[in-house]
């Protein structure tokens, strides 16, 4: 068991110190000459302190090492800084829809279980994990929003931007330069690798950086549910554009209220989380039960037949079939701010609750 933590040790050091040069290289691109030697020098000071900084218990080590294991659902750990991130959001002028992004990295770089919940130290010129909870959301959102302005995308999300955004924050900046020179600013995996071997025989590295970041947190965003068939068809597409109410931007929560008041049968903006609809509807004299019916809201508590474990989940019902089956329209099943529809069958549809 020692020679097996010693060797998780290892690969954390290494990893820590391969990510201190992404940080700093990244920003300034394919480049070699005196710069980079310039970063050399100071990439081997920074090393000098990682026993100090760098260190992290067997136990820590342990869940480090899992953590590279990434599932569908944000773990709690991350979740319960949402407030504090949301609240630095605010404060760097990033719209709602980033916070589910922004968590989902949060859940890649630390699982939230160090100090520096966004590994974020290393940006700031400093040792890895040597900065607070606070300062590392402060870093970590800020850094995030630079590389949203330098991608373009402000206002609404964009899941090609949003893939290159991703893979820059583990990359370094350049990576959006790179992007643009090479393949008219748009993300590839492919163009992932060819930046990584690139970098990586400039700095002499067998690997540089993480190519399959983009892979590892998208799988965040997924609820479970995505694992029953999605239907396709001539659907009647939603204005979701004319969308405006509390629930946050491209969740499944406000794409339900959005669509109800579309049809005019809106829904109240203090519901809350998707699984608090049915308790805080029946409190407001709204009616709910188990009969599903065209219109309605239907609604998932955590973990129900695979919804999130945390958030639950609600969607719309399109058609409610002679057999039972129901037809839902909903979104942050294939992605957040991403509308899609299914077949939930009967027995299911049965146990599930209802809006309205």
């Amino acid at each position: 068991m020692a020679k097996e933590k010693s060797l998780v040790r290892k690969q954390l050091e290494k990893k820590l110190k391969k990510k201190i040069a992404l940080w700093i290289t990244g920003t300034i691109g394919v480049t070699g000459g005196a710069i980079l030697i310039g970063m050399f020098m100071l990439l081997l000071i920074i090393m000098a302190f990682l026993p100090i900084f760098g260190a992290l218990s067997a136990d820590e080590e342990e869940k480090a090492q899992a953590q590279t294991l990434v599932g569908a659902n944000l773990p709690p750990e991350v979740l319960k800084y949402k407030d504090d991130v949301l609240a630095e959001m605010k404060v760097q002028g990033l719209k709602d829809f980033h916070l589910d992004i922004l968590l989902a990295i949060m859940a890649q770089e630390s699982g939230g279980r160090v100090t520096d919940v966004f590994q974020a130290s290393e940006s700031l010129g400093k040792p890895p994990n040597s900065i607070s909870t606070s300062e590392s959301i402060k870093q970590g959102v800020k850094y995030y929003g630079e590389l949203v302005k330098a991608v373009g995308m402000t206002e609404k999300f964009d899941l090609d931007q949003t893939k290159l955004i991703l893979q820059s924050y583990n990359f370094g900046s350049g990576f959006i330069d790179y992007a643009k020179r090479m393949n008219d600013g748009k993300y590839s995996k492919q163009l992932a690798k060819n930046f990584s071997a690139t970098q990586a025989s400039n700095l002499g590295w067998s690997s540089y950086g993480d190519v399959n970041y983009v892979e590892n947190v998208m799988k965040y965003f997924n609820t479970g549910n995505s694992s029953i068939e999605l239907l396709t068809g001539n659907f009647k597409s939603p204005n979701t554009s004319s969308y405006s109410n509390s629930y946050l931007t491209g969740h499944c929560t406000w794409y339900v209220a959005g669509r109800r008041h579309e049809l005019g049968a809106g829904l109240p903006s203090n519901l809350g989380d998707a699984w608090m609809w049915v308790g805080n509807a029946k409190a407001q004299g709204i009616k709910v039960n188990n009969t599903p019916k065209a219109g309605t809201a239907v609604v998932w508590q955590r973990n129900q037949y695979g919804a999130d474990s945390y958030y639950g989940h609600v969607g719309f019902v399109e058609e409610v079939k002679s057999n039972g089956d129901i037809i839902v329209s909903e979104m942050n099943v294939v992605g957040l701010n991403v509308l899609s529809y299914r077949t939930i069958p009967a027995s299911q549809a049965n146990n599930l609750s209802y809006v309205y």
